[in-house]
């Protein structure tokens, strides 16, 4: 008896994985109205409530993955095609995506994931030769729940599982069935609601469905680029959430009044053109709420952006103090081709298997020789810079704290060796004041330097300003 619900053990150790990912590279309400928040013991369902409505998600996922994306596939040498798919190439989908655009669609989306299918389609996929064209059809990974590899390493059949909406007609209400397609080496047969549909034969000798993995671990598995910060990611979202939520609480400062008689305080209305009468010997003054869990709290969501800063590129050198030295440099390049360039190569034989099976429902073999390379040139220094103005754009922002910026590598070259940034801070309270600081060298000039980095006006660009 068939059982339509049965996955293969490596999709159950995985699937998980692959929907974390997919959230926290898409971010928003994926993440802000998901179940990331933990409620506290003694937190009040009501506040817990506010701090869910509250909650704003910093999307540190998808620069790692769309940097990484588009290293490989920028100045992409030019492909070799075989002559019976080249016309393919300026729309391979049959919803009008070149060559180029539906690759590094699938790449970056293989990065983020971990893993992400082509499955190389016929308008008739029960007759090979046709003149109609193949195409390319994405499937996610979350779809492709069973299968078995052959003794040749290769596929002998896959099970795709998608919801779909049958057709229907005008004002009528929408009918969504749940498909399987079975694809074997020779044939492929189509069920909904678990019911046989439709069947053929093909014919090719393999099953037309093809893996990007961005880092392999199984024959139908991956790992995404962001797999070993996931955790990190969810923890800054929660650590962010808490922080709010107490500034949130600390926001209005509460009037103590000791001496005061109640009425008088009842029929008080705080107001910039209100005062208050009170007795000799009472005392009335504003609390405004402090303590070190503030500070903490903000110092553990520095250390978690610079950590998963210094995980991801790990994906291009595995030290985040190389590259100081001309030998440190020849290490940092040897680990980099380790690294992406292996996704590079990884990605160049996949997508030239998926031109060879367009080829063979052609009738044409495997075709000429088909190449279809990635970038594999990197500059560790390029990669790293481009993630240090991701950061400079998140301080701007205000998504991180100056001092988290501060203690970037990057930044820090940039900085003079004696600069102090306790000094400097408060010298920029004092100018915020109106109060000149320090002057000399580190003073007014360094202040100018340390805003530029922080994305802010610069004295001079203020007094150009005000006149």
């Amino acid at each position: 008896m068939s059982n339509f619900d049965q996955t293969h053990a490596d999709f159950d150790a995985h699937k998980d994985r692959y929907a974390l990912s997919a959230k926290l590279y898409e971010g928003g309400s994926k993440v802000e109205k998901g179940s990331f928040l933990i409620q506290h013991s003694w937190e009040p369902d009501t506040q817990f409530s506010k701090r869910n409505e509250r909650a704003v998600y910093s999307n540190f996922a998808a620069p790692i993955v769309d940097i990484f994306g588009a290293s490989i596939c920028e100045n992409r040498p030019g492909a070799t095609l075989s002559t019976q798919v080249e016309a393919m190439q300026k729309n391979v989908d049959r919803q009008g995506k070149s060559r180029e655009a539906f690759f590094q669609e699938v790449v970056t989306l293989a990065a983020a994931h971990g893993l992400r299918y082509v499955l190389v389609d016929h308008p008739e996929a029960g007759a090979t030769g046709s003149s109609l064209t193949p195409y390319f059809v994405q499937v996610d990974a979350l779809n492709v729940i069973d299968w078995r590899v052959g003794a040749d390493g290769e596929l002998d059949w896959a099970v795709v599982k998608v919801s779909v909406e049958k057709d229907r007609e005008p004002f009528s209400p929408p009918e969504i069935v749940t498909r399987h397609t079975v694809w074997t080496r020779e044939a492929w047969t189509q069920y909904e609601d678990e019911k046989k549909v439709a069947e053929g034969k093909h014919g090719l000798g393999l099953v037309p469905l093809v893996p990007f993995q961005f880092e392999a671990s199984g024959p139908m598995t991956g790992l995404s680029a962001i797999d070993e910060v996931t955790s990190l990611l969810i923890r800054i979202f929660r650590r962010d959430s808490e922080l709010d939520m107490q500034l949130f609480n600390a926001a209005v400062a509460l009037m103590v009044a000791a001496g005061v008689d109640k009425d008088i305080m009842e029929a008080f209305v705080k107001a910039s053109w209100n005062c208050l009468t009170v007795p000799p010997d009472a005392k009335v003054q504003y609390v405004e709420t402090s303590g070190s869990s503030f500070e903490a709290l903000v110092q553990a969501m520095d250390r978690d952006i610079s950590r998963v800063r210094e995980i991801a590129l790990r994906t291009v050198r595995p030290v985040s103090g190389v590259g100081e030295s001309a030998e440190a440099k020849k290490l940092d390049n040897k680990q980099l081709d380790c690294q992406l360039a292996k996704f590079a190569r990884q990605c160049k034989a996949a997508e030239e298997r998926c031109w060879k099976i367009a080829c063979k429902w052609l009738k044409a073999g495997e075709g000429e020789k088909i190449e279809t390379p990635y970038n594999e040139k990197f500059d560790v220094a390029s990669i790293d810079t481009e993630l240090t103005d991701f950061l400079l754009e998140l301080r701007k922002n205000s998504d991180i704290s100056r001092g988290a910026l501060l203690k970037h590598p990057e930044v820090k070259k940039a900085l003079p060796k004696d600069f102090d940034p306790v000094d400097d801070a408060a010298a920029l309270e004092k100018e915020a004041q109106g109060t000149p600081g320090p002057t000399g060298a580190g003073a007014t000039g360094l202040g100018d330097l340390a805003r530029r980095f922080l994305g802010e006006k610069s004295t001079q660009d203020q007094s150009g300003a005000a006149q």
